[in-house]
Order: structure tokens, then C-alpha cells, then sequence
């Protein structure tokens, strides 16, 4: 609600803008102007994630705060349009059942770890250093059965020294399970 609000309001800022300042452009430059603030405002929101709806996630004794992906919307948009992530931030995509899941850098502005989890909770898969130009010639799958998929900052698997099989521990608890059943 909130994202859509300062959205709307970005929109009515930068239309204003563009037909006070712009009016010397005539309708076509106004629409055009128009139609590229829209688009700016659009990437330029997804700055606004709602970290204080993520769970605490540890793997070797490291917290960071994971922003859970349930839904299809929440995992088709991930991390896309976000201009950085800090070192204690992360997504994690919770899937019905495991399976093998594909992941890509569509929007993506920074590099990252993907890190696949199996049902038991433990990595069973990782790609580190995932940039942002893959897309869309490259997509990413894990080579193991997976549930949960994290999503963290590049570098994040190699500066913990992490490895297959470390435990993750996080608890699903209270969250709506639109996607985990």
C-alpha cells in the first residue's frame, strides 16, 4: 500500500514537472517525457522493500534479515530494480516442495550469491558471483533437490567460508504459507 501510494505520488510530482517546465515541447514531447518518468519512477520504487517483514536467517553463526518470497508475484519481481543490498540483507524464495528451480538476473543492477536449500534446511547448491549481464542469455538451476533458494550479495558464500552442507536455520512460523504447504 505504501510502495503504491509514494508511487502515485512520484507519477503526479514528475507529471506536473513535465507540463509546467516541458509545455514548450508540445503534446508529443510531454507524452514522451510522460511515459519515461513513468518508467523511472517504476525501477526507482522497488528501492522501497519492506525489510521489517523479513525473518532472521543464520547459517555459521551469521544473522542477516531474509525478505521472504511466497508469492508468484513476490518471486517473479526478487530482487529486480533494487540498486544495492546490504551485507545483512538477503531473499529468500520458499517453494511447496523441493524440486529443481531456476533463477536469473532480470532488473538486476549488482552481482549475487545463489544459494539453494535443501527441505532439511541444509545448502545443497551454490553459484557465487552471479552478474548482473547474464540475463538474459543465462539461468541458473540447482544440481540438487532444493525448497528454498537465498539470494544474498555477492561474495557473502566466500567471506563466511560457507560450504554444502552447512545448516540454515530459520523458522517459517506466522507467515501467511501461500506458497508452503
Amino acid at each position: 500500500m505504501t510502495r503504491h501510494l509514494i508511487f502515485i505520488l512520484l507519477v503526479a510530482i514528475l507529471a506536473i514537472g513535465v507540463t509546467q517546465f516541458g509545455s514548450h515541447q508540445g503534446e508529443e514531447g510531454i507524452r514522451a517525457s510522460l511515459l519515461g518518468a513513468v518508467h523511472a519512477a517504476q525501477s526507482e520504487i522497488r528501492v522501497f522493500i519492506d525489510w521489517r517483514a523479513g525473518i532472521p536467517l543464520t547459517i555459521k553463526g551469521v544473522t542477516i534479515i531474509a525478505r521472504v518470497a511466497e508469492t508468484e508475484e513476490e518471486q517473479g519481481e526478487g530482487l529486480g530494480g533494487i540498486w544495492r543490498l546490504s551485507d545483512d540483507k538477503g531473499m529468500l524464495y520458499v517453494y511447496p516442495r523441493p524440486d529443481f528451480y531456476t533463477h536469473n538476473m532480470k532488473d538486476m543492477r549488482f552481482p549475487l550469491d545463489i544459494i539453494w536449500i535443501g527441505k532439511n534446511k541444509t545448502i545443497v547448491d551454490v553459484i557465487e558471483n552471479v552478474q548482473p549481464d547474464s540475463y538474459p542469455d543465462y539461468a541458473f538451476v540447482n544440481d540438487f533437490l532444493a525448497q528454498y533458494v537465498l539470494e544474498i550479495s555477492a561474495g557473502f558464500f566466500e567471506k563466511h567460508k560457507l560450504k554444502l552442507g552447512d545448516l540454515v536455520e530459520f523458522s517459517l512460523e506466522g507467515l501467511e504459507r501461500s506458497v508452503v504447504q
